[in-house]
């Protein structure tokens, strides 16, 4: 949480995007999904400034995870 916050003070984009799906991803699993889903679209806010699709891609699937009912067939 600490170094999230540390590049978003500094506004580095890259230090956001890299840092920001992991702290999403504990934030998620930690039950906090209003804190997770702002952590996460600030990452993909910084993603796609930066130019990473693929990550942006990652967080994107992260923010909407697929329907459980259209997977279990």
């Amino acid at each position: 949480m600490e170094s999230f916050q540390i590049f978003r003070r500094l506004q580095r984009a890259d230090g956001i995007a890299t840092v920001g799906p992991v702290l999403g991803q504990l934030l998620m699993a930690a039950g906090h999904t209003e804190q997770a889903r702002q952590v996460l679209g600030e990452s993909l806010t910084a993603a796609t400034k930066i130019g990473h699709t693929g990550l942006a891609n990652t967080i994107t699937k992260l923010l909407d995870p697929p329907d459980q009912e259209h997977t279990a067939s």
